[in-house]
């Protein structure tokens, strides 16, 4: 099937690469042809952390500390090149292409990863392509993902070089044959100790500080939201927990789903693209109501959103402020960190009765 001399061979592959264009070009025309807008427009709209596609189409860009694209003064970009720069994969790369080219014309296996390798490179590190990818197919923030099968391919690749070496030592000494795989493994286990105790810290301390501010194990709160709650109703919460919120209830509607990320970067994406934003109202009326507001302000908030319930952490001057003031009343929920409220709007922003 590899013959490159073969007509059937050419068919089979012709057959392939016509699927594969047909599966990226067939939504790419026919979704502007339905919709009026471009396929990038569509999935920008598609994703639950933006309402407004400027905003999920310029994000990458205006967060360099991820390291996932490189802008170019033109306006090109490609990903960032800190995945080949990575010195394990760097070297798995290097060492694996020529070797795969010395196989490629009597190994499957061979042009298969050489192939994944230099189309996937090709694709997210040559500037004009990676761009007409980012601009008319996917949205550049989405290159990073697209770019998955060159470690994969490479740590394949390394691996039978490897291999092959280790088999090439062991023909010409019996002795090495037998005790030279233990060592490598024993070698390569002991050189991965200190970069794994680095790794497993940083986990630890992540699980730690999760545990700290109770996101982790999961709060009951959440497993009530999906056995409580059985017809549709609006909750009111801060950004990370009303993130999690959906997950469980599809009843249950939050406010903002992640709005703070684009609050904490809308300066630069204003500076990027002036007078192109528009600002998610939930994400603003959920940083108003949770950081301090009037009384009458935090009402208008609750009427806009159309709330249902209110969702706060155990003895926040928030908590102390609602269990007081009339239209919300307390639920019978299993959580000791927050309280969750009901909100009578009819009865919100009016005068708390006499002591």
């Amino acid at each position: 099937a590899a013959n490159p001399r073969s007509r059937a061979s050419w068919a089979r592959v012709s057959a392939m690469g016509l699927t594969g264009i047909i599966v990226i070009i067939l939504p790419a025309v026919l979704i502007p042809t339905f919709t009026g807008s471009p396929l990038t427009d569509v999935l920008a709209d598609s994703d639950i952390n933006s309402g407004d596609p400027d905003v999920l189409r310029n994000m990458v860009f205006v967060s360099p500390e991820r390291a996932r694209i490189f802008e170019f003064a033109d306006g090109s970009y490609m990903m960032h090149p800190s995945l080949l720069l990575d010195p394990l994969l760097a070297v798995a790369f290097l060492a694996s292409v020529p070797f795969l080219l010395w196989r490629v014309e009597r190994s499957i296996a061979a042009q298969l990863l050489l192939g994944t390798m230099l189309l996937t490179t090709f694709a997210v590190y040559v500037p004009p392509v990676t761009t007409l990818l980012g601009d008319e197919l996917v949205l550049p923030g989405q290159i990073w993902r697209l770019a998955w099968p060159i470690p994969l391919a490479a740590l394949l690749a390394f691996g039978w070089l490897a291999w092959r070496a280790l088999a090439w030592i062991g023909d010409r000494a019996n002795l090495l044959r037998l005790v030279l795989p233990p060592l490598v493994v024993v070698a390569l286990s002991v050189a991965a100790v200190p970069s794994a105790q680095d790794g497993l810290k940083t986990i630890l301390d992540h699980k730690e500080s999760s545990r700290e501010a109770g996101f982790y194990p999961v709060d009951p709160i959440y497993p009530w939201f999906r056995d409580e709650i059985d017809s549709s109703k609006v909750v009111l919460a801060s950004d990370l927990l009303g993130a999690r919120i959906p997950a469980y209830s599809p009843e249950a509607n939050v406010v903002s789903r992640r709005g703070g990320l684009v609050l904490n970067a809308l300066p630069r994406l204003e500076e990027r693209v002036p007078g192109q934003i528009e600002v998610p109202r939930g994400a603003r009326d959920v940083r108003d109501f949770f950081s301090g507001t009037t009384l009458g302000r935090g009402a208008q908030i609750l009427r806009r959103n159309d709330v249902d319930l209110v969702m706060v952490e155990v003895g926040s001057n928030l908590d102390a402020a609602l269990g007081r003031l009339p239209g919300f009343v307390p639920r019978d929920e299993p959580s000791d960190r927050y309280d969750l409220y009901s909100v009578d709007l009819k009865r919100v922003g009016t005068a708390p009765p006499p002591r």
